[in-house]
């Protein structure tokens, strides 16, 4: 999942201008170019300040795709899912094995012969980045098909949903409200932006068949937070992890303590009653207008960036409660029956 989001997003921001360029379009592309650091686990504003190890406009691709140096690299995140397959091969389907091992083997020859012309030119045309989105849905088809929809699938959706929802959220923030030096600068988000927005999260289709106009920051924050037919929704994403919490381990009995599924109902609320208007008041005299989304501000209020940011705490504070409650040794020692994968549900 991390992988197919950083493909996805560095295919839009590197056709942008370079923020360290003193154009009026580099400013306004600056909050993607955030967002693209952000979700790589790098400060928002490592392409505005670069420090020691920075990285030029050129280097950009080859840093994002195949640095094995650069934790944050598609080629890092693919070694680690191939790390973690090859671990449990005997209960990995070999047609999924294979469409992993051919995707990681793919892209660590372009990283071996990555000072040549062919490869040079993949990245700049942006052939490589098709190709691997090309692949990683022919991954999701294969364990689609060939993998048993068992405690093991589902525990695979749970970190899909998990690691899709935290990442949808985290570059809505940045965009809307891109952070320096650790304050959200609020400010009018243009159309042009938001489209890019939607771009990055695979969301464009999904608006225009929804809205059939133009990007208004109101209706994306709503289509990215709220949708419950869109597929990289958070709300999608934890009504996913809800089922699939359901359908593996259920609510653990834990008297005055949070659970796994009790955390995603709770965070679930928080998504439904979100209103938009609050976060982004109708346009007009002493603030008022109508409660169309078209009358809505395009520029979010500040409670709205500590919105996101309280969201993204829930989701990470659930990967602790998944491990504490299902995974930590201890407390499988203690009560090894709620571990019993092969009960009767």
């Amino acid at each position: 999942e991390r992988a197919e989001v950083t493909t996805r997003m560095l295919r839009i921001v590197q056709m942008q201008a370079w923020p360290l360029t003193e154009s009026v379009t580099a400013r306004q592309r600056q909050p993607l170019w955030a967002a693209m650091a952000q979700i790589s686990g790098h400060r928002a504003d490592f392409f505005m300040k670069p420090g020691r190890d920075a990285v030029t406009a050129r280097g950009v691709p080859f840093y994002f795709l195949l640095d094995r140096r650069n934790g944050g690299s598609v080629l890092s995140y693919l070694l680690s899912c191939r790390q973690n397959a090859e671990n449990i091969r005997e209960h990995f389907p070999p047609e999924v094995w294979s469409v992993l091992n051919h995707l990681y083997l793919e892209v660590a020859v372009h990283a071996d012969q990555s000072t040549t012309e062919w490869v040079r030119m993949v990245l700049e045309d942006r052939t490589l980045h098709q190709d691997i989105l090309t692949q990683l849905d022919e991954l999701t088809g294969a364990l689609e098909k060939h993998m048993l929809h068992n405690d093991a699938w589902h525990f695979w959706q749970l970190g899909v949903y998990a690691e899709r929802g935290l990442m949808t959220i985290q570059t809505l923030k940045q965009v809307l409200a891109p952070e320096v030096g650790g304050v959200s600068m609020i400010g009018p988000v243009s159309s042009t932006n938001l489209d890019l927005l939607l771009q990055m999260l695979a969301g464009q289709y999904a608006y225009r068949s929804l809205y059939h106009a133009r990007p208004v920051a109101a209706r994306v924050a709503r289509l990215l937070l709220q949708d419950q037919e869109f597929p990289r929704s958070a709300l999608f994403c934890l009504e996913g992890m809800r089922r699939a919490l359901t359908a593996t381990l259920g609510d653990r009995p834990a008297k005055g303590s949070d659970t796994p599924l009790k955390h995603c109902g709770r965070v679930i609320t928080e998504l439904n009653f979100i209103d938009m208007a609050t976060y982004f008041p109708p346009v007009g005299e002493n603030g008022s207008g109508s409660s169309g989304d078209d009358d809505l501000s395009d520029m979010p209020t500040p409670g709205f960036p500590k919105k996101l940011t309280e969201l993204t705490e829930l989701l990470l504070d659930f990967n602790v409660l998944v491990s504490d409650h299902y995974l930590d040794h201890q407390v499988m020692f203690r009560e090894p029956e709620l571990f019993d994968l092969t009960h009767s549900r």
